[in-house]
């Protein structure tokens, strides 16, 4: 099944778009990051290390941009219509999702 940029990606009950998809790996792999962390911090006190850990330690400690935290410049720069329009459209759900109510924000700042 095609999963971008509408479709169903991992939910097959379809009860999450990409953007909800998003939301919630990112906070398993806060959760995942943390008791990874805590266990090399302190190891041989019974506790168990993240299953992924290993993986985390190989992940860039730099930040990777997303579409949806890019400025009018950098959408220029990209020259692409289709990813800026799924940019800001995936910045406006995210705001929604944040502030629990539509924002009217029009997506062009970055205020998340």
């Amino acid at each position: 099944t095609n999963s971008f940029p509408s479709g169903p990606g991992l939910d097959p009950r379809r009860i999450m778009g990409l953007v909800e998809q998003d939301i919630v790996l990112g906070m398993y792999l806060m959760v995942e990051e943390c008791q990874h962390h805590l266990y090399e911090k302190h190891v041989g006190s019974g506790g168990k290390d993240s299953y992924w850990g290993p993986y985390l330690d190989v992940l860039p400690q730099y930040l990777i941009p997303r579409l949806d935290t890019f400025s009018d410049e950098e959408y220029a720069v990209l020259g692409d219509t289709m990813l800026e329009a799924e940019g800001r459209r995936s910045k406006r759900l995210l705001e929604i999702l944040y502030l629990g109510t539509k924002s009217g924000s029009d997506g062009d700042e970055n205020t998340l």
